[in-house]
């Protein structure tokens, strides 16, 4: 019979017997985040331990790249603990909910506090996970204690679900999650045929110029000491690991803010033009494979290559935004005045880019191939190595106490730092990274 209370569709629904097992249920999640946002909810909608206990615990806070999915949670609520705010959200929507939150990891570390006498209270466990190594911790503990456990995840739009009883079904570790496979170089470096390609394009392109190359550069210097003694190296004949990186970056050390942006505009043009008229002089449009099929068919999409347009805010933040990070990079000092659209316009307008000449490199298509390790590529001319340095040291450009280079950690949630700019420009992604989607006809969510 109706009882006039929020619960009556539900009991109409599965029954008041039903409806009091799901009021006195003690329930423990792990994981707050997007699915136990979802899962919150919608116990806090059942009335799921309003007579019990619903015990959380998340040891991450918010962060603002969490608000797009995990909807319990607002902007003022970043830096805040996750199970904290998903609990009084929960308590928001029914206010009978009884709910403890806490901010603990599961594992060996804290079996003191979610101990088998913890678990031997729990009607059910729930995983709201986003990693392997603590479901099956989970699912362990629920086996020893005899627990039901409720297993969740997602990937991407992929969505995952496991029910797991006590001497009814399977454990989570009786079967093995499927391999992941990376996109293979070829594709990301040449041939990107999705969005997932190019957003991996620039990250790959973010992590090597702002942190890994700096981070060589500095190891390289901190190893072999001053300038004057690694050019005696040379003229020893040793052989000095990473020495083609120290030569292109000595080389194309930009030391004012216009060389930033001289700089980040040849990456424009090496990145956008130059290299997909290599690869149309490399694989011409009629280009047949040995079966007679043609080469750029798909997934294969020739290349336009681009042309720069000063006109176009999305061109001209690119070089703006790669020439911030490079001032961070070299330490050139620079301010926000240098970033408006007409300094910029006046600045890039200047640079002299030299007219594309073919590229003989092997450009590589199998994709059986992995990234190539930078630190064994071969110098032929030492001669001109050691020039170069030496130059570079009559000049200034290097001296014997060489200033040390700021690696730039990637930071998503930033929304001053440049670095989803620098992502937005040069990838195609969610809405607008057209960049590549202009150079590549790349189907884009709009």
């Amino acid at each position: 019979m109706p009882r006039g209370d929020r619960y009556d569709g539900l009991r109409a629904c599965v029954g008041d017997t039903a409806c009091e097992r799901l009021a006195s249920a003690h329930i423990f999640m792990v994981g707050c985040g997007a699915i136990g946002c979802e899962m919150l909810k919608n116990y806090a909608l059942l009335g799921l331990g309003i007579n019990g206990l619903i015990s959380i615990t998340d040891h991450d806070l918010i962060e603002k790249s969490n608000l797009n999915r995990q909807f319990l949670f607002r902007s003022q609520h970043i830096q805040k603990p996750k199970s904290v705010v998903a609990a009084f959200a929960a308590q928001e929507i029914n206010p009978s909910v009884k709910i403890t939150a806490q901010q603990m990891k599961v594992g060996p570390q804290t079996e003191q506090m979610y101990s088998d006498q913890f678990f031997s209270k729990q009607d059910i466990v729930i995983n709201a996970l986003d990693n392997v190594e603590t479901r099956r911790y989970m699912d362990s503990r629920c086996v020893t204690n005899q627990k039901p456990l409720l297993d969740s995840g997602t990937l991407g739009a992929k969505g995952h679900i496991q029910v797991i009883v006590p001497h009814l079904t399977e454990s989570y570790v009786s079967q093995q999650d499927p391999v992941e496979h990376d996109i293979p170089y070829c594709t990301v470096k040449s041939f990107p045929a999705v969005t997932e390609h190019t957003i991996q394009w620039a990250r790959d392109k973010f992590e090597s110029a702002f942190m890994m190359k700096p981070m060589i550069y500095n190891k390289f210097w901190s190893s072999h000491g001053s300038p004057e003694s690694v050019i005696q190296k040379l003229k020893d004949g040793k052989n000095l690991e990473n020495l083609s990186l120290l030569v292109k970056t000595v080389a194309n050390q930009p030391t004012t803010w216009s060389s930033c942006c001289y700089l980040a505009r040849r990456k424009f043009e090496k990145y956008f033009n130059h290299k997909a008229r290599n690869l149309l002089h490399a694989f011409p449009l009629d280009t047949r494979l040995k079966d007679g099929t043609l080469f750029w068919q798909s997934p294969k999409r020739p290349p336009i290559p681009l042309l720069f347009d000063s006109k176009n805010s999305l061109h001209r933040e690119f070089v703006a935004v790669t020439a911030r990070l490079l001032a961070e990079v070299y330490n050139v000092k620079m301010n926000n005045q240098d970033l408006l659209p007409e300094k910029m316009e006046k600045v890039i307008s200047e640079v002299e880019i030299a007219s594309w000449q073919p590229s003989f490199k092997t450009i590589e298509t199998d994709e059986s191939v992995k990234r190539p390790d930078p630190s064994t590529t071969c110098i032929d001319d030492l001669q001109t190595v050691i020039l170069l340095l030496e130059q570079a040291v009559q000049t200034g450009r290097l001296k014997s106490d060489v200033s040390s280079l700021k690696p730039v950690v990637f930071e998503k949630d930033s929304e001053t730092n440049g670095h989803i700019d620098y992502i937005f420009t040069a990838s195609v992604s969610l809405q607008s990274c057209r960049l590549l989607a202009e150079n590549y006809p790349v189907d884009v969510i709009k």
